[in-house]
């Protein structure tokens, strides 16, 4: 199972990928089918 990730969205592409910043401070890869509970997405 992969790691939970909290943070902020740094980018975000129309293909469904990007990047998060965490919370630590380090910057992830993240593919929309691999965002478990969209519905806690918030947007600024």
């Amino acid at each position: 199972m992969a790691k939970k990730i909290k943070g902020v969205v740094a980018q975000f592409g129309t293909k469904g990928y990007g990047f998060i910043t965490g919370d630590d401070g380090e910057k992830y890869f993240v593919h929309q089918k691999n965002i478990y509970n969209k519905s806690r997405l918030k947007a600024d």
